[in-house]
């Protein structure tokens, strides 16, 4: 959000959002209101952006073909089961520039019955790829 010009014939600011663009003009008395309101509102709008994207750009893969397929051909993240082991995380980075980003907390991530995209061994865990652009 930007401070835009200010009206003092009017005694009001005009604040430019950043996230949409949009002028708002505000009166002085309440400028400390309305910005303290209007972070939050912008934060709440780029939290939504990012969460839609990341629910539309991400693609689970059980194969080590699709994964690889998936990472050549999307953008965005690749959810794969994983062994836990540093060869098979640096094996994954080599051939597809992706890294591993996050082991998620909020989903059964737990590799039990599952088998690593890598190496086919048991998996230890559910983990988010993707390569740094």
């Amino acid at each position: 959000m930007e401070l835009g010009p200010r009206d003092v014939k009017n005694h009001q600011a005009i604040l430019v959002r950043r996230d949409t663009g949009e002028k708002i003009p505000v009166p002085e008395a309440t400028l400390p209101d309305k910005i303290g309101s209007l972070l939050t509102e912008i934060q709440q709008n780029l939290y939504q952006k990012a969460l839609h994207f990341t629910q539309e750009n991400t693609c689970a893969v059980e194969t080590s073909e699709d994964f690889y397929r998936v990472m050549e051909s999307q953008r965005g993240f690749v959810k794969a089961y994983w062994c836990g082991d540093s060869a098979c995380e640096d094996a994954i980075q080599t051939k597809s520039t992706a890294t591993l980003r996050c082991i998620p907390l909020e989903e059964d991530t737990s590799g039990e019955g599952r088998f690593c995209v890598q190496c086919g061994k048991p998996a230890l865990a559910l983990a988010y790829w993707a390569k740094a652009y």
